[in-house]
């Protein structure tokens, strides 16, 4: 059983014998309420709330920020969503990070590859950076596998013959 608090402090809430038994649950807060609330943050602070805030009012809203930044990405918020989100000063630079840092990635892997005569890196490899791409690469993969690559980077990917053998139609 779920009751909200309307107002009531939590000794007055373990007194009365009517709710004595029930815990307190905080309801979720609608989209558009928190959107609002990071807007008047915003243009108040003239800044993003961060996480590691004091203040619960921010880290709060930088909590809810950093989940929907994550629902974006995931491709989980809808376009008017997203279109509201991106107005918000700074957060498009949070939104585009992710795919630039990606293909930014992929590049930088495939100079590896014309230094390393186009063979595919070794999880056994004594050089630290190829240990590192073949775990990278096998994440990608796996990813791409699941239909969680952006398309962007997907063409990128495959235009390495052997990743392309890998990931055959996908």
């Amino acid at each position: 059983l779920v009751e909200r608090a309307a107002g009531k402090s939590a000794a007055h809430q373990e007194s009365n014998p009517a709710t004595s038994g029930l815990r307190r649950v905080r309801m979720p807060v609608p989209w558009g309420t928190s959107f609002r609330r990071l807007e008047a943050w915003c243009e108040i602070h003239g800044r993003l709330p961060h996480v590691g805030a004091k203040a619960w009012r921010e880290r709060t809203l930088a909590i809810w920020l950093k989940n929907a930044v994550q629902a974006t990405r995931r491709g989980n918020l809808d376009q008017e969503r997203l279109a509201k989100l991106s107005q918000v000063p700074g957060v498009s630079d949070r939104l585009e990070t992710r795919t630039q840092k990606s293909i930014s990635r992929v590049e930088a892997f495939k100079t590896w590859l014309s230094k390393h005569n186009n063979q595919p890196p070794s999880r056994w490899s004594s050089a630290l950076e190829e240990r590192c791409f073949a775990f990278w690469l096998e994440r990608k993969l796996y990813r791409a596998r699941q239909g969680k690559v952006p398309t962007e980077e997907l063409q990128m990917l495959k235009s390495i013959d052997f990743v392309a053998e890998q990931l055959g139609t996908i």
